[in-house]
């Protein structure tokens, strides 16, 4: 897929505000939460010698962060004040998009009804795959199992590419285990028209019953 233009479908999950309660994550009278004291935080204090020292833990769990409890709680959001939505849409990677990111707006989370909805950032890498090798510069790396009397004359043979075709391979001269023959390139793409190198590294195919 990453030789050629493809189309993915992205699904992901995003928060909305709830619309029952516009966010609030109530209905009518609320009171300050007396657990956090109406800050929203969960805060721990702790003596150091003759310092108190204040650690913000994260948002409070008795109010979820809002400071205050309603007496009549949104059910329909469990008064978080939004719910989890699973989106999906079709999105088309062209060659060459790899290790690289999509901003789209609109697509994010949505916690506020008064503002507009966040980005959504899309971080595009590669499945691991047995045997391939991939680094930031697009350069590809693809061990090829050889035997060793092949290395010590030279062969003929040919290697399965990921972009599908078949690389005929000739190596006329001596070859130690871990050789690596660079082919100008043939790696991954970095756009529609500019490619990284193909590193090829042979290695002996010993015998285990080898004495």
């Amino acid at each position: 897929e990453v030789y050629k233009n493809t189309t993915k479908t992205i699904k992901y999950k995003r928060q909305l505000f709830c619309e029952k309660c516009e966010g609030k994550g109530g209905l009518g009278s609320f009171n300050a939460c007396m657990k956090c004291m109406g800050s929203g935080q969960h805060k721990v204090t702790s003596q150091q010698g003759f310092f108190f020292v204040e650690q913000i833990l994260g948002p409070c769990q008795e109010c979820s962060g809002r400071g205050r409890i309603f007496t009549n709680p949104c059910k329909n959001c469990s008064s978080l004040g939004y719910i989890e939505k699973e989106e999906s849409f079709a999105m088309n990677f062209p060659k060459g998009s790899i290790f690289k990111s999509s901003i789209i707006q609109d697509l994010g989370n949505h916690l506020d009804k008064s503002q507009k909805p966040g980005y959504l950032i899309l971080q595009t890498t590669l499945l691991p795959e047995d045997g391939i090798n991939v680094d930031q510069e697009y350069n590809l790396y693809i061990d090829k199992i050889i035997d060793p009397v092949a290395g010590m004359i030279g062969f003929e043979s040919s290697l399965k590419h990921p972009d599908g075709s078949n690389l005929k391979l000739k190596i006329k001269n001596k070859i130690s285990h871990g050789h690596i023959q660079k082919v100008n390139k043939r790696g991954l793409p970095k756009s529609e028209s500019d490619y990284g190198d193909l590193n090829i590294r042979f290695l002996y195919n010993t015998p285990n019953d080898l004495s």
